[in-house]
């Protein structure tokens, strides 16, 4: 495998396929000083991005292709996040940093409105517990928001009301013994509970699940331990 300063270099044309993808996003993260991001999350966005240019070369020219295609999204939501990592592309393909989310759009599974980046002392009554995306509908009676990676801004699941953001805290909190105290690795917990619940292993995030998901979650805690 090239190396992909050879790329950065000019000195070699580099195809996707010859990639490491997460070797990839580590280096870039690192040398932009995004901490706390979510290396796996990048990896999952981008292998999706990415899926139908494998053998095509890394280049500014995909990146113009990928933008073009971007635009033709409508729903704001949808094209503001892919915009997020063709850019994160681009910044590879220059050698230049990368800097954190501003202007990412989420969808509001409840409302259907959008959520933007907003400072959480709206929310705490004037705390300040990090950012947050926080529903356009907030104070007409959504109460749904999520937390951000520090490092990137990005969310770190999908937006949850009081009931979900409860349950998932539950979830979590059992599902941590697992690994915490037990020995388990976390890796094949969540394999394993991807099964359990039907859902593909790259879907198996807490931070996506629904009140439904993290009881069942916890079931299947119980069937272990």
């Amino acid at each position: 495998m090239e190396d992909i300063q050879t790329l950065k270099q000019g000195k070699a044309v580099i195809y996707l396929n010859q990639v490491d993808l997460k070797k990839l996003v580590q280096e870039q993260l690192s040398k932009s000083g995004i901490v706390d991001a979510s290396t796996y999350s990048y990896v999952n966005e981008l292998s999706k991005l990415l899926s139908d240019h494998r053998h095509e070369a890394l280049s500014l020219a995909l990146i113009g292709e990928l933008k073009h295609k971007a635009n033709y999204l409508t729903d704001l939501a949808e094209k503001s996040m892919r915009m997020y990592f063709i850019h994160f592309l681009e910044d590879i393909v220059m050698g230049r940093n990368s800097r954190a989310a501003v202007d990412i759009k989420v969808r509001c599974e409840y409302c259907s409105g959008l959520a933007s980046l907003s400072e959480s002392k709206h929310i705490f009554k004037g705390k300040d517990h990090g950012l947050v995306y926080l529903c356009e509908n907030y104070k007409s009676g959504c109460d749904s928001y999520v937390a951000v990676h520090k490092g990137d801004n990005l969310p770190q699941g999908t937006l949850a009301n009081a009931g979900t953001r409860s349950a998932r805290q539950k979830a979590h909190k059992i599902l941590d013994v697992l690994w915490k105290e037990y020995g388990f690795a976390r890796v094949d917990v969540y394999r394993q509970l991807a099964n359990y619940l039907e859902v593909k292993p790259n879907d198996c995030h807490i931070g996506k699940f629904t009140e439904q998901q993290c009881e069942s979650a916890i079931n299947f805690t119980k069937l272990i331990i």
